[in-house]
């Protein structure tokens, strides 16, 4: 598995003075999964991890890559390619797409889904103009989609 978690040599270095006694609280680095090109299951371990780590995350995806999602991988409200993103305890999530491309197959037989859900109260940012490229089908589900408050 390529995904690497850096909480940074400082952080340990405080988390285990703090567990000690010996210095008060400190502010954790976010986690940082660092995804290879083409490896989707990579960036499906990566999103379903920051959704539950209860702390802010950034996945940064391969500069110029391409990821091509084959399958659904759920169905909250419609066909989702990724792991719907969720609020982790009000914590942020960063996608740093470096020019990267988050792609449906256009190949035979593949269905129609869209690529990610952002479900109510989660945070994600998207930096690094990542593309999202949807073959049209009809009907053609949206590429993101977020739930709104009620």
């Amino acid at each position: 598995m390529n995904i690497f978690h850096d909480l940074g040599a400082g952080s340990l270095l405080a988390l285990t003075l703090s567990a000690l006694g010996l210095v008060g609280p400190s502010r954790v680095q976010a986690a940082t999964f660092f995804i290879p090109n083409g490896d989707v299951a990579a960036l499906k371990r990566a999103l379903r991890v920051a959704n539950t780590n209860g702390q802010d995350d950034i996945i940064s995806l391969a500069v110029h890559g391409t990821y091509t999602l084959l399958q659904s991988d759920n169905i909250l409200n419609g066909s989702n390619g990724l792991p719907v993103i969720q609020p982790d305890a009000g914590h942020r999530l960063v996608l740093l797409g470096n020019g990267a491309t988050i792609a449906r197959s256009r190949a035979t037989g593949i269905p129609s889904f869209r690529l990610l859900f952002v479900n109510h109260n989660a945070s994600l940012s998207v930096s690094g103009s990542p593309c999202a490229t949807v073959t049209p089908l009809v009907p053609t589900p949206e590429a993101v989609w977020q739930t709104q408050a009620r």
